[in-house]
């Protein structure tokens, strides 16, 4: 594989407001990879300042409601769902483009990969099963609690939120660590 050149920084963030179609990004307003550690709940976050996801979503669902599609119906949701991966998609297969790089893998390449996956996959590990399983009883749980009850309502709120995180935060964290060795 032969490189073309690495893009620049700014040259980067440009094919990204480029190939995002959201207007100019106030790029210097935010913390490089904040979130990261998002727990999607941006509601009570005291970062969104601070968060370009949040910026760049915020700005999508301006567009969205100007086209009229309202993310809080299924059909819509799915639409700007799609809308969002074929835009990542897009800018993944631009940056590769501008720097040469073939997102296609040789034969050999592949298996090399499957081999890998199979070494890192976290679904072997017991916390990683623990933790899907914990995931499961919570969700079951909360299905079976009043969540009208005044002491307990912002409790299971958060609880509900939170326990869907549990499972993909430890396996990618898992996955991590396999990585590394």
């Amino acid at each position: 594989m032969t490189m073309k050149k690495k893009l620049s920084y700014k040259e980067r963030l440009k094919l990204i407001e480029n190939t995002l179609g959201i207007g100019e990004i106030p790029w210097k307003s935010f913390t490089p990879g904040i979130y990261n550690y998002c727990d999607r709940w941006c509601e009570r976050c005291n970062k969104t300042e601070k968060c370009f996801l949040y910026f760049s979503e915020k700005k999508e669902e301006e567009k969205l409601k100007d086209r009229g599609i309202n993310k809080e119906s299924d059909k819509d949701f799915i639409e700007a769902m799609k809308e969002s991966l074929q835009k990542t998609k897009n800018l993944v297969e631009k940056i590769a483009d501008a720097e040469g790089v073939d997102l296609v893998m040789t034969p050999e390449q592949e298996a090399k990969f499957e081999k890998m996956e199979k070494l890192i996959n976290p679904e072997r590990e017991s916390i990683v099963q623990e933790a899907k399983e914990l995931q499961k009883e919570i969700n079951i749980f909360l299905k079976t609690q009043v969540a009208d009850i005044a002491e307990k309502a912002e409790a299971i709120e958060i609880l509900s939120w939170h326990h869907y995180l549990l499972y993909p935060k430890i396996a990618r964290s898992v996955s991590s660590k396999l990585e590394a060795k």
